[in-house]
């Protein structure tokens, strides 16, 4: 294993505080004391993130709304929006008949607009469980691809609200480009998706 260090973030007894704490504690202890065992429970979370995670695991809240329930929120999300989001962006831009295209271009973007602006809310939630569960954040590949979907999303939504031009042509080429990164962010969330699940499993 590499040499990060490692800093518990309770000492006494080893691990103390409340039971999910302590248990997030141990695996944290667990990870590095255990050779050839992925580095991916090292206690280097920012200050206020820690803080705020160990602050919560005082509440001991039920396993399940930790564990599940950013899942939960995100597969709904996925399902109930991101989905019919998509579909009416690519119905709009296939349809041929444009007056029908305009209305469901526009539902896209209503529907997209709001389901970004939950993502955010959501890596935020997701976040704080990742910290709560003992995580380093910035080890997981689940957060990482979460940055990546919360930037592609922002980047491409940006674009939109530009026009994507000020010329016919550029336009054209500009909702074929817009498309096409909604399509590559929907594989960043399939990946995304992916290594929520083997977070949860671990």
């Amino acid at each position: 294993m590499g040499s990060t260090a490692f800093v518990p973030a309770r000492v006494p007894g080893l691990c103390g505080g409340s039971a999910r704490a302590a248990s997030g504690c141990r695996r944290r202890v667990v990870r590095m004391a255990a050779p050839g065992l992925p580095e991916t429970l090292m206690a280097a979370n920012p200050a206020a993130l820690q803080g705020l995670a160990d602050f919560m695991n005082g509440f001991n809240l039920p396993e399940p709304v930790v564990n599940y329930g950013h899942p939960a929120m995100m597969g709904f999300m996925i399902a109930g929006m991101g989905l019919p989001g998509i579909a009416f962006g690519w119905l709009g831009r296939l349809n041929s008949d444009k007056k029908k295209g305009v209305e469901q271009k526009s539902q896209h973007a209503k529907i997209m607009t709001v389901f970004t602006g939950l993502a955010v809310l959501g890596a935020s939630g997701g976040t704080l469980a990742t910290a709560m569960g003992g995580y380093d954040i910035f080890t997981s590949d689940h957060f990482k691809t979460a940055l990546l979907v919360l930037g592609m999303l922002i980047a491409n939504g940006a674009f939109a609200l530009s026009g994507f031009g000020s010329d016919p042509k550029s336009k054209i080429s500009g909702r074929t480009a817009h498309a096409y990164i909604g399509a590559a962010t929907v594989l960043v969330v399939a990946a995304h998706v992916a290594t929520g699940v083997a977070l949860v499993l671990s």
